[in-house]
């Protein structure tokens, strides 16, 4: 008997355990954002200020531990996105590497990758390097580099929405304001003003509109409320 999440829901609860509940190729596309493994123990402390951020306990691994973490989460996701399935996987230089050798591990193809430079970028606070201005996004198929093919993709609407110009892979959008987090995490550049996308919703409904189910229902797994 299958089982199948239940679209159009929010799911509190551990993403990964959700998963193993569900049926194999039950869901047509998936974005993750998993942790970037860039806390520190002792967090990163800010100049004349008694602030620290980045030294939450869920974002920290060992370099092995990363890994086999990476390998359990993505295989489960390949698990549960139907053959062909798009995979899109969002990082930073900290984690997105590592993500990408687990990928060529389990052989998966790769689609594109996309810069998200974010043009108001936070300061660098140790002023001993460049300001970090930038996220990354890898676009997996999921299938083999031999057998991935048909994948979803509205080239024309991306282009469309592009100004009749083929869209990039490097997308210039804002650093989600603190407005908008307060409903929650970030948009991850789904906000574009600049693209014409009005939100999440609708930039999956129109880039991948052809889905064998239309795509018009999605579903959320999140272990803390917002």
């Amino acid at each position: 008997m299958e089982n199948c999440p239940v679209t159009n829901s929010l799911y509190e609860g551990d993403s990964l355990r959700l998963m193993t509940e569900w049926s194999d190729a039950c869901i047509d596309h998936c974005i993750v954002d998993p942790p970037y493994n860039m806390s520190k123990k002792k967090g990163l402390g800010w100049a004349y200020s008694s602030h620290v951020t980045m030294s939450e306990d869920w974002d920290q691994y060992s370099r092995e531990g990363y890994l086999e973490f990476t390998r359990t989460w993505l295989k489960q996701v390949a698990r549960v996105v139907r053959p062909n399935g798009n995979i899109f996987i969002f990082g930073t230089y900290h984690n997105i590497y590592d993500i990408g050798s687990v990928i060529e591990e389990m052989g998966l193809r790769v689609v594109n990758s996309i810069v998200w430079f974010k043009p108001n970028a936070q300061p660098n606070i140790t002023c001993r390097m460049l300001t970090e201005s930038t996220e990354y996004a890898i676009w997996a198929c999921n299938g083999t580099e031999k057998k991935a093919k048909n994948w979803i993709f509205n080239y024309e609407v991306a282009k469309r929405l592009n100004g009749g110009k083929q869209m990039r892979n490097m997308w210039a959008i804002p650093y989600t304001s603190k407005k908008e987090k307060q409903f929650g995490k970030e948009n991850k550049g789904f906000r574009q003003e600049e693209k014409g996308f009005k939100g999440d919703e609708d930039f999956r409904k129109r880039m991948f509109a052809n889905a064998p189910k239309k795509d018009e229902n999605h579903i959320i797994a999140e272990s803390k409320k917002w």
